[in-house]
């Protein structure tokens, strides 16, 4: 097993697996405050779920950066319609997943 292969087996991620071409100064700036984030894995030896994220904008720009969620903030791995080999859930399934997430997490709505 080579180290890229061991890497993606246990989800770690490779920064080397794909070039990119950094923006500098403002312009990076910029592109953390307003690109789209793509998590591309877990960092390696991170406490409590630091990621390496891919941040692009709709001009091509693109840099990586580091997320690690807030204090008080949680990470949930995507609803799946089955552990292995599911599809993610969508429309009416996933809004019901978050319903029962939220139900588990604050306890039922109070009545008015």
């Amino acid at each position: 097993m080579t180290a890229a292969s061991a890497r993606a087996s246990t989800g770690i991620i490779d920064p080397m697996a794909r070039p990119f071409s950094s923006p500098d100064g403002e312009a990076q700036r910029l592109l953390l405050r307003e690109g789209r984030i793509k998590a591309r894995g877990l960092m390696p030896e991170c406490s409590n779920y630091t990621y390496l994220a891919e941040v692009c904008d709709s001009h091509g720009a693109q840099t990586l950066g580091v997320y690690k969620p807030a204090a008080g903030q949680v990470s949930l791995p995507r609803p799946m319609t089955a552990r292995v080999g599911g599809e993610p859930v969508r429309d009416t399934a996933l809004l019901d997943w978050c319903a029962e997430l939220l139900r588990g997490v604050l306890g039922e709505p109070a009545r008015v």
